[in-house]
């Protein structure tokens, strides 16, 4: 009897945990009363603090446990200003390469109704002998599809290093 208990207990701790650190995405709306032929879908990269969209403070409603989340937001189409802070490690494995930190970034864009979008880091090789031994660039980027695939369709260049 005793041994059935433990095991259940041991399982259940460990589906707990488990769920525990799953990756979390917020979805929110911020046009909820248009219909969806003129909004469109945004997913910002978890690397990615939005502070405000369109002069409205939304870091709260983002991350409501104050942790860095994928975010999945509906937008009234158009022109969008974004302020976010960006908070990534590049890492090759277990070796961490660079840190990139950056605060009150800001990000005008047209994005066209129907579409969805990514937003998050885009790091490109400037000429590499090795990932450690290598020049990069990195930038912000917006993708016209909702999982950073590809070349994005528009960048801003926060800067470069050296391995």
């Amino acid at each position: 009897m005793f041994k059935g208990k433990s095991v259940f207990f041991v399982s259940a701790l460990f589906v707990s945990l488990l769920l525990m650190g799953c990756k979390s995405t917020g979805r929110i709306n911020l046009g909820p009363d248009l219909p969806r032929e003129e909004t469109t879908r945004i997913t910002f990269s978890e690397v990615l603090v939005v502070q405000e969209i369109n002069d409205i403070r939304v870091y709260n409603e983002f991350y409501p446990r104050e942790r860095s989340r994928e975010n999945v937001v509906t937008l009234p189409a158009g022109e969008i200003t974004m302020l976010f802070n960006l908070r990534a490690y590049v890492r090759r494995g277990q070796n961490l390469v660079v840190r990139v930190f950056d605060d009150d970034l800001v990000v005008i864009y047209n994005f066209e109704p129907g579409k969805r979008y990514s937003i998050g880091l885009y790091v490109e090789s400037l000429g590499a002998a090795g990932f450690f031994l290598g020049h990069f660039k990195y930038s912000i980027g917006i993708w016209e599809n909702a999982n950073m695939r590809g070349r994005p369709a528009r960048t801003w260049e926060l800067g470069e290093w050296r391995g």
